[in-house]
């Protein structure tokens, strides 16, 4: 399987150490399949701690950190109707989100068009929502917070420069910004003319 130079210098690494290292999941499926795999899973013998010693020079999100995956047009909805219930409902599921070691948001802010084919604002309590999920976690460094949107890093400036900043500040060298272009939706692929 070729894999890239990137994948095969970990395996490398894990390998040297002495340790047994494997492609594994999605990207052997695709291999399999004649496909392009979009990421590469590994799996070793190396304990976390192990894995920390072999790449101290590297960010790693290793096994056995607790992960979150909140999908905001699901979950965002779900919490604002705990937020005026009785009792500790509506803290103890927000949280969740909050305290996670890694925390994956997709579709931040997603809120449907309006009729003009123009994105709709989001609410004042999808804002509040965001930014105590977003600020309790910038105050934390060792919290790792993946985000997902449709909203370029300008909108999201636009829609709450507080939350927005947040975000670039903490991910100036990550941020990727990719502009609607159905051509590039995955998803899409093989569906004929758009």
């Amino acid at each position: 399987m070729l894999i890239p130079a990137a994948v095969a210098r970990c395996l490398d690494a894990l390998e040297q150490a002495g340790f047994e290292a494997y492609c594994v999941g999605g990207c052997v499926r695709d291999r399999l399949l004649e496909k392009e795999p979009h990421d590469f899973d590994l799996c070793a013998s190396a304990t976390p701690e192990e894995m920390k010693t072999i790449f101290h020079d590297r960010d790693l999100v290793l096994a056995g950190k607790t992960c979150r995956y909140m999908a905001w047009r699901e979950d965002a909805p779900r919490l604002k109707k705990l937020l005026h219930s009785e009792g500790d409902e509506y803290c103890a599921a927000v949280d969740q989100f909050k305290q996670a070691q890694v925390l994956y948001i997709d579709d931040l802010f997603k809120t449907g068009r309006e009729s003009g084919g123009r994105f709709q604002r989001p609410t004042v309590a999808d804002i509040n929502l965001a930014y105590e999920i977003l600020n309790y976690r910038a105050d934390r460094p060792k919290l790792q917070t993946i985000l997902s949107s449709e909203c370029l890093l300008e909108q999201l400036i636009e829609i709450d420069e507080a939350i927005g900043g947040r975000i670039a500040e903490l991910s100036a060298p990550y941020v990727f910004s990719i502009s609607p272009d159905r051509t590039k939706n995955y998803r899409l692929r093989g569906m004929g003319t758009l």
